[in-house]
């Protein structure tokens, strides 16, 4: 099997900006988890929150800009509900 060869002057290169490719930019740095100056998860990571909380702070914080506000408080109800049982029981993180 003979190997595909090409020349640098065949390639073209372009730049991909995120109003040509809404799905790139929703992916990579939605606009829901970017209100207020700061990306969710590295408000997270600055504090050290496990899933459990982590995933809490993510539903919240997006609730009110995603278009399914009751379903993401639910997430982050059961999330935090989650979080507080492992807590009672006593159970380590990982």
């Amino acid at each position: 099997m003979d190997a595909l060869k090409i020349k640098d002057e065949d390639v073209e290169f372009v730049e991909i900006k995120d109003e040509d490719y809404p799905l790139i930019s929703n992916v990579v740095s939605p606009s829901h988890y970017t209100i207020g100056g700061i990306e969710t998860w590295d408000f997270i990571e600055a504090k050290r929150l496990n899933y459990n909380l982590g995933s809490v702070v993510k539903y919240i914080s997006r609730a009110d800009y995603k278009g399914n506000d009751i379903d993401d408080l639910k997430k982050a109800r059961e999330f935090l509900e989650r979080e507080i049982t492992r807590r009672e029981d006593g159970k380590e993180i990982w």
